[in-house]
């Protein structure tokens, strides 16, 4: 999984930033329980045991505060492998994905400490 992180970083000229096992991400419900497309991912600067990942699907309600869980990225790479070559990327970028479709860019606004 690192090799696969890693070269996706190379290819689009992203610094590599690991995530470890016992690392938080924000993570919707349609990502885990009943899976949805597209995903979006975003990645802001880490703090407090989180690595600064949030993904989500459908509309992101920024009033809503249970609208990202907590997930070990453990349970994350077990349970959705798809999206586990994204997050290697380090603070700023962001991905989004569907079938047959992938966009990553940088985002300065994600390095906001706003978010």
């Amino acid at each position: 999984m690192i090799d696969r992180q890693r070269k996706l970083c190379l290819r689009v000229k992203a610094s590599y930033l690991s995530v470890g096992n016992v690392e938080k991400i924000g993570v919707s419900k349609g990502v885990l329980e009943d899976p949805q497309w597209p995903i979006h991912g975003v990645r802001v600067k880490p703090e407090r045991g989180t690595c600064g990942w949030y993904i989500w699907t459908g509309k992101h309600d920024p009033d809503d505060p249970d609208f990202f869980a907590p997930v070990h990225a453990k349970h994350l790479f077990e349970v959705r492998p798809d999206i586990c070559d994204y997050l290697g990327m380090s603070p700023g970028w962001r991905f989004l994905i569907a079938p047959n479709h992938e966009d990553i860019w940088f985002d300065q606004d994600a390095l906001k400490s706003d978010h």
